[in-house]
């Protein structure tokens, strides 16, 4: 079980560190496919939706150029 815990753990930090630096990539390699993220309004996004708006206006302009 403590194996269990320090996988999630590591899951969690990188779950953070991918929201606070808009890593889309890093978000495609741990988020399930059917992913959805409850927001505080009480909507859903689904998986394309919350890495699209995790995005930094940077990345977005050098994926366009």
């Amino acid at each position: 079980m403590s194996k269990d815990i320090d996988e999630l753990t590591i899951l969690n930090r990188d779950y953070v560190d991918s929201v606070q630096n808009s890593d889309v990539k890093r978000f495609d390699e741990i988020l399930a496919p059917d992913f959805y993220c409850s927001n505080p309004d009480k909507s859903l996004v689904d998986r394309a939706g919350f890495s699209g708006r995790r995005r930094s206006p940077s990345h977005q302009q050098s994926q366009s150029g």
